[in-house]
């Protein structure tokens, strides 16, 4: 069986940006075999952690040159207690912005069974975007659920009941507007 998937791997150059103002996209395709998942470790260890609400984008990015997997580096709190807390920024970077967290960042709870959350954007055309989030298990897709973003509305549907994909979602498509979408034409 084969899967594919477009993964967001960084903006356009200066160069590309002036001319076209067109977005990279890296095509990756997989082969799916025996149960095995999609991509494996080196593919898919840079994700969002499930517990992760992004609220604003941070002043000063850690990671510099790595893919951000919302696109911008994210300041926000840590859904894996029972009260949220603010991030720390000695983690916001590696577990909380890049995910994978399972067995690996001290908060991540136990009997939580995604390990990370990935979006992919499907479509984008007359300032809607279409995102698939894919929720992962041990770097195999375990579910997953599409989400239509309306740029001007600034809303989603159908709405994310989990805070965390909520704002994942809706920081991932401001992110992508912000820096890959063409400025919208004033004259309409």
């Amino acid at each position: 069986m084969r899967a594919g998937h477009i993964s967001l791997c960084g903006g356009p150059s200066a160069e590309s940006q002036a001319a076209d103002r067109a977005t990279k996209l890296v095509v990756v395709v997989a082969e799916a075999q025996g149960g095995e998942g999609v991509g494996g470790p080196a593919i898919l260890a840079v994700m969002p952690c499930p517990c992760f609400e992004p609220q604003t984008i941070t002043g000063t990015a850690n990671g510099s040159g790595g893919r951000r997997p919302l696109i911008d580096e994210y300041d926000g709190l840590c859904h894996a207690l029972p009260e949220s807390v603010p991030v720390p920024a000695t983690a916001r970077f590696r577990w909380c912005n890049h995910g994978n967290s399972k067995g690996a960042c001290g908060l991540f709870p136990p009997q939580e069974i995604r390990s990370c959350l990935r979006y992919e954007l499907t479509r984008f055309e007359d300032r809607t975007m279409r995102v698939l989030c894919i929720e992962e298990q041990s770097y195999s897709p375990l579910r997953w659920y599409a989400f239509e973003y309306f740029a001007d509305e600034q809303r989603l549907e159908p709405e994310p009941q989990d805070t965390c994909v909520r704002s994942q979602v809706l920081a991932f498509c401001r992110s992508y507007m912000a820096h890959f979408a063409a400025p919208q034409n004033s004259s309409r």
